[in-house]
């Protein structure tokens, strides 16, 4: 009888202990469909996943049919497989994530903005899941479409050189249909009234957007160029001929304390200060119509300290360089800076324009 009622005690025990192990699985099951069904209805949670397991199989086909559309409007300086190199390695070196897209987002019609790192490059759109059989009341949300825009991850390349040469971008020659504009190097625009044509005069080619590094040469007229990169932005600028810096330097120097001499002390005449400008130039005319106003006129004088003159630039037939000096009048000291614009003429270099800045 106690052997017979051990048996029904360990057996009832057993049974126990399954229906126990079967309702603890059967609740693990229900939490786990719980949780996943909670999941795929929190639309952040929906777009980390896709981050961590499908966006870069969407990369990878966005970037093989951004790099065959943009060699047809760059190939001439990129092939689409040197476009698909630099975009993967980019990528690859970056940090992708995901933000609800500002003034887009709605709960109806989810919409996040995809980052590598700071910049944007696509976006994503969600749809209402298909139905799930244990959804608990949750509806479910799933990556229906997604776009890249990879062009700012690229440079547009733009360059600037004189008139008269012949560049190449890559083995390239720029033409004429890829010139965007004519006008002046940047240092030079605020003066363009004041330079003669054609004095630093440039043209400006715009080739698009580049994801490999430009390689820009001179190959036409012998001239020797300096080409400087910035940013997508390239320059070539004409080198400085043997001592013509040191010259203009000097000679810019001499001009202001000429200058400086008779504006702010009396010290000279007009014609000493005339000597360093183009006849009849704005400058020329700006002087002579200021006479009236000059302070040494009204009883006022000044010394000048300290001066300077630096960071000359060239550009072939004008140039520029920093004048920088203190001015003492009244026992106050102002600190002042000064542009000299300079241009070649028939009877040699003139001080073109000036402007404080």
């Amino acid at each position: 009888m106690k052997t017979k009622q051990k048996h029904s005690f360990w057996k009832g025990l057993l049974i126990y202990i399954c229906v126990m192990l079967a309702l603890i699985c059967v609740g693990f099951f229900l939490f786990w469909n719980f949780m996943s069904a909670f999941e795929a209805s929190q639309t952040d949670g929906v777009v980390n996943q896709y981050l961590k397991h499908d966006i870069q199989t969407s990369l990878r086909s966005a970037v093989a049919n951004y790099a065959a559309a943009e060699e047809e409007t760059t190939g001439a300086f990129q092939t689409e497989e040197d476009i698909s190199a630099a975009l993967t390695e980019t990528l690859s070196n970056g940090t992708l994530s995901c933000r609800k897209a500002i003034g887009t987002y709605t709960s109806e019609q989810p919409v996040y903005t995809v980052r590598l790192d700071k910049t944007e490059i696509g976006t994503l759109r969600l749809a209402p899941g298909s139905h799930r059989l244990l959804s608990f009341g949750f509806d479910t949300w799933e990556v229906s479409d997604t776009a890249f825009d990879f062009s700012k991850l690229g440079q547009n390349v733009t360059v600037t050189a004189p008139k008269d040469l012949v560049i190449t971008l890559n083995g390239t020659e720029l033409t004429d249909k890829y010139i965007t504009g004519t006008g002046l190097y940047p240092d030079l625009a605020p003066y363009a009234d004041s330079l003669p044509t054609d004095s630093g005069s440039t043209v400006t080619y715009s080739v698009g957007t580049l994801f490999t590094e430009p390689e820009v040469s001179v190959v036409s007229n012998g001239s020797r160029c300096t080409v400087e990169y910035e940013n997508g932005a390239v320059s070539v600028v004409n080198q400085c001929p043997a001592g013509l810096e040191t010259q203009l330097t000097e000679y810019s120097k001499r001009f202001v304390q000429t200058y400086l001499a008779f504006t702010s002390n009396a010290s000279g005449n007009s014609g000493a200060v005339q000597a360093y400008m183009i006849p009849g130039s704005p400058l020329s005319q700006r002087i002579t119509a200021s006479l009236d106003g000059m302070s040494w006129v009204h009883g006022v004088t000044a010394t000048v300290e300290d001066l300077s003159v630096s960071n000359f630039r060239y550009y072939g037939s004008a140039a520029i360089c920093d004048a920088r000096y203190t001015l003492i009048s009244g026992g106050n000291a102002t600190e002042n800076n000064m542009h000299v614009v300079l241009t070649e003429t028939d009877s040699g270099w003139r001080v073109a324009d000036i402007g404080m800045f």
